[in-house]
């Protein structure tokens, strides 16, 4: 089964439970990847793994978040399962956001703790970019809004279909046009990735400094707690559309595409050296070495 691309939330940070039908996830892992990209935290339940029981881990993240976002279905309210998270987000008293992927005929009992609270129908709105405009605005969610995390892929439902998700009496009126872009182009930017947490460092506008020490009106990135660290170790410096890497003099080096290992060829002080999609950048060596990815991603732009 492929995965969403949207890792589950892990920290203690206000978090979104989504909540949903795994027959529906090819329309709901997109609009998960999409809030998770514009840098909402979320947490699903592929963060269930196989010697955990469902049950308890489920319990423990709804009790700990900041309120449930509930996607609905024909398929979803004949789910026990789901039916289960929802009734537990209202003995919870979580704030319950529902998203109607499809017109869906409620028992008058759910009907009504569904509607008592803020719902939307995705199918209403002509494209995704349209719902997530509407979503985004509730203030409900405000408070699960971290930073973006551009790292995140959106993929269209066709990704994810599988034989054992088709279900012929579905009439979920989504589809991979439906959640096309509207009006908005993509353009390439690049963030360092520090290994191994996968933290994505920007590079704004054009300028990233990194070392253990805020360089005044500068983009920064400081490290702390480790010694080998220069004040300013190396920078980026996006020139004529190139990104160059310049390693400022430092005392235990800067070293490009190098072996983990390997400290015999580190870059030539304040020379400027362009950098490529995926080329490795390590500093200092041995157990206090570390290391970045410069990495590409596409960026929505709205035209």
């Amino acid at each position: 089964m492929k995965r969403c691309s949207a890792n589950p939330y892990k920290g203690s940070d206000s978090f979104i439970f989504v909540s949903y039908c795994p027959q529906d996830r090819r329309f709901v892992y997109p609009i998960i990847e999409s809030l998770s990209k514009y840098g909402y935290r979320l947490w699903h339940n592929e963060g269930i793994t196989a010697e955990c029981e469902w049950n308890e881990v489920a319990a423990d993240h709804m009790s700990l978040s900041s309120l449930c976002l509930a996607f609905v279905s024909e398929t979803a309210v004949a789910s026990h399962n789901w039916r289960r998270e929802i009734i537990s987000a209202l003995q919870e008293e979580k704030p319950l956001f529902s998203v109607f992927l499809e017109e869906t005929i409620l028992s008058p009992g759910l009907k009504m703790q569904l509607t008592e609270n803020k719902y939307i129908f995705a199918y209403k709105y002509l494209q995704i970019s349209k719902l997530l405009d509407e979503v985004s605005s509730a203030h409900e969610l405000k408070l699960c809004l971290g930073v973006q995390n551009p790292l995140v892929t959106v993929q269209l439902p066709i990704f994810y279909n599988e034989p054992t998700l088709k279900n012929p009496n579905m009439t979920i009126s989504l589809s991979d046009e439906w959640f096309e872009t509207d009006g908005r182009t993509e353009q390439t930017e690049y963030v360092l990735v520090r290994q191994p947490t996968a933290e994505a460092i920007p590079i704004n506008s054009g300028y990233l400094h990194v070392g253990k020490e805020i360089e005044r009106m500068k983009n920064s990135y400081v490290i702390s707690g480790n010694l080998t660290i220069s004040r300013t170790h190396f920078f980026i410096k996006k020139e004529n559309g190139v990104y160059m890497l310049t390693d400022n003099n430092s005392k235990n080096r800067t070293y490009l595409n190098a072996p983990p290992d390997d400290d015999t060829n580190p870059l030539p002080p304040k020379v400027s050296i362009e950098l490529k999609d995926g080329d490795t950048i390590r500093i200092s060596k041995g157990i206090d070495a570390i290391e970045f990815i410069f990495q590409a991603f596409k960026l929505e732009v709205t035209s």
